[in-house]
């Protein structure tokens, strides 16, 4: 871990309500927390920039791929620490993905379409020849597939559900729409986290991600075309997902 003066300061973000989820951990420690993590990050950075010179070094990057990504982030700034958490804002879940391909030597983005770690598995299979798979709902990255249609679809879904059983309908959970620059977050089944809308179960917010991305204002009781038509899709595929388990 880098010893100060590296990382040894922590860094102001606008001020957001603590979660319903917030874990109550006291702000000084909250704070020691977040630097300790900062550290390790910066820790992890050099680590992997001693990688890739050795890799230059030995020549092996004329003739491999590299993909960096990770499995989620962390939510100082709304209470939380730690791995476990039913809030599904930005900062746990819009994760990095950085490739270099063979012989790579300048900067190229990807795409600016939304990805999901899911479309990894896909692309892989596809550079190393194999056959794709059809229990995957991940696609080929388009910069790697350039037969492939260049228009991908703008949803994305995420889940996080670890209290329910596997062989069993979900029994509560925190779902995610993604459509364009909208989000839905969608909380269900927990008995103390309950919403108010005669019309939509559980507790949803409606996000602008390009108008508003700290997630500070929610839309979904405004944007209520948006909202609804969100919410049914949404609703839609978590009985999809539940089908085979009724």
């Amino acid at each position: 871990m880098p010893s100060s003066p590296n990382c040894s300061k922590t860094i102001d973000t606008p001020t957001k309500p603590p979660h319903h989820f917030s874990q109550a951990w006291p702000q000084p420690q909250l704070n020691q927390y977040w630097l300790e993590y900062d550290r390790y990050m910066a820790y992890a950075d050099a680590e992997f920039g001693r990688l890739y010179d050795s890799l230059t070094e030995m020549g092996l990057l004329e003739n491999t791929y590299i993909f960096v990504t990770a499995d989620h982030g962390q939510l100082f700034e709304r209470g939380i620490h730690g791995h476990i958490t039913q809030a599904m804002y930005e900062p746990v879940i819009h994760i990095p993905l950085l490739v270099h391909k063979p012989g790579q030597q300048t900067r190229q983005d990807v795409t600016n379409r939304a990805t999901s770690a899911t479309d990894i598995l896909p692309t892989l299979r596809y550079i190393t020849g194999q056959e794709p798979v059809d229990w995957t709902e991940g696609q080929v990255l388009p910069q790697f597939d350039e037969t492939s249609p260049q228009k991908r679809s703008k949803r994305i879904f995420a889940f996080e559900g670890k209290a329910n059983r596997r062989d069993r309908p979900l029994m509560a959970g925190t779902a995610v729409l993604f459509n364009g620059s909208y989000k839905l977050i969608h909380t269900f089944g927990y008995q103390n986290f309950q919403g108010n809308d005669p019309f939509f179960r559980g507790v949803n917010e409606l996000y602008n991600l390009e108008q508003d991305p700290e997630e500070m204002n929610n839309l979904f009781a405004t944007e209520r075309t948006i909202a609804s038509d969100m919410y049914n899709q949404l609703l839609g595929k978590l009985l999809d997902v539940d089908a085979p388990y009724q």
